[in-house]
């Protein structure tokens, strides 16, 4: 199966992808990594491939890094004004990759994943990485 993994964030966001890429890709699978562009040499050097998604965001820009880790507006700034404006850009990347792809495995911040797993009748899975993303009692 060709398995895409769609990842957006800090090397914390990245890495358990990198893990599930490893593990799938040695159960025969081809997967690719699909994220920022400044994150590309990271799945190279774990043995798998990938392939650049805007936002293209690169961490050492240490503004956008300062702005998005602000404890009152830093998501409001990720989600309004780097996230969301690029949803169309972050769409056409990822279904010009997904023309031959068979599942999709969503970060929960690559907003055009559902959409475009839905629009194309895909196996789509959303992941959670951190607690935070359960919302319970």
């Amino acid at each position: 199966m060709r398995i895409v993994i769609t990842s957006f964030g800090s090397l914390g966001d990245l890495n358990p992808y990198l893990g599930l890429g490893r593990a799938l890709k040695a159960r025969g699978h081809d997967v690719i990594l699909a994220m920022p562009r400044y994150y590309m040499p990271y799945a190279e050097a774990a043995g798998l491939r990938g392939h650049p998604v805007r936002p293209d965001i690169d961490p050492s820009q240490r503004e956008v890094v300062r702005r998005v880790m602000d404890p009152f507006r830093g998501a409001e700034y990720l989600i309004r004004e780097l996230l969301v404006p690029n949803v169309d850009d972050a769409y056409a990347d990822l279904d010009a990759l997904m023309a031959d792809g068979d599942i999709l495995i969503s970060h929960p911040l690559t907003y055009a994943a559902p959409v475009l797993g839905e629009r194309r009748r895909l196996a789509w899975a959303s992941s959670v990485l951190a607690p935070l993303g359960f919302f319970s009692q």
